[in-house]
């Protein structure tokens, strides 16, 4: 069965929403790997990705893509760090700081205005990366988060769910 062979572990993937054809994966290199896949789907192994960024100095360990705005997609990393990309030029647009330890998982508000982690710390932090400032707009929750821990978007955007 042919396959997408990346150069370093995969650490996790997401489809680009505007784009059945692209795949974004990010690894334990700390690379982003922008794959496209044909039309017909795989018919031979690929083991070059179309574009490679390097995200971040340490492991990348998540990738979400803006679920309204067209190339825009963010990775978080072992760096304690999470990155705003512009995939059209291939630049970081923003990094999101405040974290102090490992970030378990993000997601993009369904509007696409905010984005949400939350983090080994117990903490759940909320960005707005338009405002441009990089540091969180809300944060707090005092969880006792485990690796396993999920946050999502519900109602609307009007509240958040975290797990574990």
């Amino acid at each position: 069965m042919p396959a997408v062979i990346n150069t370093g572990t995969t650490m996790d993937f997401a489809w680009d929403p505007f784009n059945n054809h692209r795949l974004a994966v990010v690894t334990d290199e700390g690379a982003l790997n922008l794959w496209t896949i044909p039309t017909g789907g795989l018919l031979v192994q690929i083991n070059q990705p179309n574009q490679i960024i390097s995200a971040h100095s340490d492991k990348a360990s998540l990738v979400r893509f803006n679920p309204v705005a067209a190339d825009v997609i963010a990775t978080a990393a072992f760096d304690w760090l999470v990155k705003v990309w512009n995939l059209s030029s291939q630049q970081e647009m923003l990094t999101l700081t405040g974290h102090t330890d490992q970030i378990y998982s993000m997601a993009w508000s369904q509007c696409g205005r905010f984005l949400a982690t939350v983090c080994r710390d117990g903490k759940v932090r909320m960005y707005d990366p338009r405002v441009g400032s990089g540091a969180p707009v809300r944060e707090g929750g005092e969880i006792v988060a485990k690796k396993g821990a999920r946050i999502c978007w519900a109602l609307d955007g009007k509240f958040l769910i975290v797990s574990g």
